[in-house]
């Protein structure tokens, strides 16, 4: 038999046959050129009706997975997009919008003012710890990670370290099934890589973190938005785009999301790994603000247990964005395909970042730090959003936690130019079209409080507000 069948699944016999067929075919089990069984065979084979293969095969054509050749029955496609010998496999036209802001990031240094920025100010850094750890790891022998390329899974001692704090997290978790990254875009582009193939759906958070959207992008996916309320993802719209496009995978983070600053419900929460299992999509659990809740919510990847979700999460935000150490935490069969996957790709990770990360942890000043940090913030954000309203923003989001506000401007009917005028009078913005998947034109922005402050800044933004309205 093709496929299993059962008269008793909650889904009806054509959906479970077009499902069936889709992922061998995608899985490449069924192979390009490859002769389906006629329909009369196939009824006859998997004890169903004629009709209900004319309709599965229908829609396996509709879908461009098989093709009906007059006189001769129907076969596997060809994949949409073939890759030639030689091709490039990525597709940075299709990143174009994403990369107006990281180009401005890029080039910070021409800008006095950075509210549109995603990173902390260097003077919130200076207790970190960072600075003693890079004398005791010179002290202790930094030559001798001058030489080889060190553990492809990451810093062994380093990966001790995040699987205890998994573990308070309630992830039950084996070191073996952490694997250090370059950062949390260096993880979302290794899962990118193994899970996502040209023309697979991927979702998103809309609102959401446009660099995913990016990156997305190059592999040649098709990215849906799923919009976001005040609870987490709304459930009815995801279920309606999985029941259409059967999507791979969903990049979302649920606790401080970013740029709206909502955390998942619980309630939500079981109820979209429900959905990942009736549709058989993969979750990859972005948790990199959920440091900045006191009080976090449950992590997805505690309640899964590392089955469908993927959670990823890094040090970099916290500690110095130049520092590039993130980690991955899956299912131990996937992990050790991401591990070949890296040493293909990255080889390794710097395993002197990896040791500066551990000595901090380990120096136990870190928890206060962290204690600090969230002090600073709440102090910020209420400065920051008590001038941003005084000049006529409103805000869109949560008020209560994270670096970034959510702020719509009335009167202004996309804040594109917007940021075009500030960026000519050295400010940089975060307009709201570049946090949805479409590009859409947005009157919203992300503003980073930690750099609100000031009446100059403010009467710029002020100025500017004015002038475009």
């Amino acid at each position: 038999m093709l496929v299993n069948v059962d008269a008793s699944h909650r889904d009806t016999l054509t959906e479970q046959i077009v499902n069936g067929i889709r992922r061998l075919v995608d899985d490449r089990e069924l192979r390009p050129e490859t002769r389906l069984p006629s329909i009369r065979q196939f009824a006859t084979e998997h004890d169903v009706s004629k009709f209900t293969v004319v309709q599965a095969y229908d829609r396996l054509v509709a879908s461009g997975h098989i093709q009906s050749r007059h006189g001769a029955g129907f076969f596997v496609c060809k994949p949409a997009q073939a890759i030639e010998p030689g091709a490039g496999r990525v597709w940075l036209d299709r990143a174009t919008d994403v990369l107006w802001l990281l180009r401005r990031q890029a080039r910070e240094f021409h800008f006095k003012y950075l509210p549109g920025v995603e990173w902390l100010p260097p003077p919130w850094l200076k207790d970190n710890g960072l600075e003693r750890a890079m004398r005791r790891v010179a002290f202790r022998g930094a030559r001798s990670l001058l030489s080889g390329y060190g553990e492809p899974r990451g810093y062994p001692p380093l990966r001790e370290d995040v699987r205890r704090r998994l573990t308070e997290l309630g992830i039950d978790v084996h070191a073996d099934q952490i694997l250090l990254t370059a950062g949390i875009v260096g993880a979302i582009d290794l899962v990118g890589r193994y899970l996502v193939r040209p023309d697979d759906v991927v979702l998103v958070d809309d609102p959401g973190c446009f660099q995913t959207f990016g990156s997305i992008r190059t592999l040649g996916a098709a990215i849906h938005g799923v919009p976001w309320t005040d609870t987490g993802p709304d459930l009815a719209a995801l279920e309606e785009i999985a029941r259409t496009h059967r999507p791979r995978l969903f990049v979302t983070t649920p606790i401080v999301q970013n740029p709206t600053g909502y955390s998942i419900s619980q309630g939500t929460a079981f109820r979209l790994l429900q959905l990942a299992e009736r549709y058989d999509f993969y979750i990859l659990e972005d948790d990199v603000d959920g440091t900045c809740h006191p009080n976090p919510p449950p992590r997805l990847a505690s309640l899964d247990q590392l089955n469908r979700v993927i959670y990823v999460n890094g040090f970099s935000k916290a500690l110095s964005p130049r520092l590039q150490v993130g980690f991955l935490a899956a299912h131990r069969d996937l992990v050790e395909d991401l591990v070949d996957l890296k040493m293909l790709t990255q080889t390794v990770t710097s395993e002197f970042s990896e040791r500066l990360v551990h000595e901090v942890l380990i120096q136990g000043h870190y928890r206060k730090y962290r204690a600090r940090l969230l002090a600073s913030l709440r102090e910020a954000r209420d400065e920051a959003l008590h001038g941003l309203e005084a000049i006529g923003l409103r805000l869109a989001g949560d008020d209560r936690h994270g670096l970034f506000a959510w702020m719509d401007a009335p009167g202004v009917a996309d804040t594109a130019p917007l940021a075009e005028a500030a960026a000519r009078r050295d400010m940089l913005l975060a307009p709201g079209a570049i946090f949805s998947p479409e590009a859409r034109r947005s009157t919203k922005m992300r503003f980073n409080v930690a750099f609100c402050q000031g009446d100059e800044m403010l009467g710029r933004l002020d100025a500017l507000l004015t002038e475009v309205a």
